[in-house]
């Protein structure tokens, strides 16, 4: 399935409203969690065993982590304007790709690289991001295995950068509601939920002229594909 980026279509209020509180819901819920972990550690850590302290600790940081994610992306996409100013210049995939892999926790011998150097001419800030939204989703949305492809064509036109994995994929859903602002797919949740990595990631395509687009690859999970014009 392929998809192309576009939130620009007049925003229903009844939409927004649903969206307003389905972002306070996911902030609600592991904030919820974060609580009630840490108010049980503080009443009764001494009768707790080991294991069981150990497992709410877990749980305390993977809910935090993942109110950290949501508060970040709600912030980015509020702050960044669409117009934001591009400042290009040559940029490595493969450190691009690494720096993502590292801050999402996916390791070196799940991430999969062209053998040969790869140069950008775009704002590695901007596609840093964008690669940071990628990974993340994987990272979020698929087993722990999961491995990701990062290669690049370069074309007269422009460069088109491919972020793919093998993940289990994406149910089948409006290609609109995959770039949606607040919506995102789960393949073990078909129905959509808010999400802003998809559309930031769009958006930063756009930043450079360009856009995102998605496909199932040949490995039965998900590629994002950024076709990046070059800079006229």
């Amino acid at each position: 399935m392929t998809g192309q980026a576009d939130d620009s279509a007049p925003r229903d209020p009844d939409v927004e409203s649903a969206v307003t509180a389905a972002i306070a819901h996911q902030i609600r819920t592991p904030l919820t969690m974060i609580v009630g972990a840490a108010e049980t550690l503080a009443q009764r850590r001494d009768a707790l065993a080991p294991s069981a302290i150990n497992a709410m600790i877990d749980r305390l940081r993977d809910n935090a982590y993942r109110l950290a994610g949501v508060v970040d992306d709600l912030v980015e996409f509020l702050v960044v304007p669409d117009a934001v100013t591009v400042q290009r210049r040559d940029t490595s995939l493969h450190v691009l790709a690494r720096r993502a892999a590292k801050r999402t926790s996916i390791t070196r011998d799940r991430l999969h690289l062209p053998d040969v150097p790869v140069v950008l001419d775009v704002d590695p800030e901007l596609i840093g991001r964008a690669f940071d939204r990628v990974f993340d989703n994987v990272a979020r949305h698929t087993p722990r295995d999961t491995s990701v492809w990062v290669d690049a064509d370069v074309g007269a036109a422009g460069i088109a950068v491919h972020i793919g994995d093998n993940g289990p994929g994406i149910p089948a859903v409006s290609d609109n509601a995959l770039f949606a602002p607040f919506v995102s797919i789960d393949p073990g949740d078909p129905s959509p939920r808010p999400g802003l990595g998809l559309p930031l990631v769009a958006r930063y395509a756009r930043a450079h002229g360009g856009r995102a687009h998605l496909a199932t690859n040949e490995h039965g999970g998900l590629t994002v594909t950024l076709d990046l014009p070059h800079e006229t």
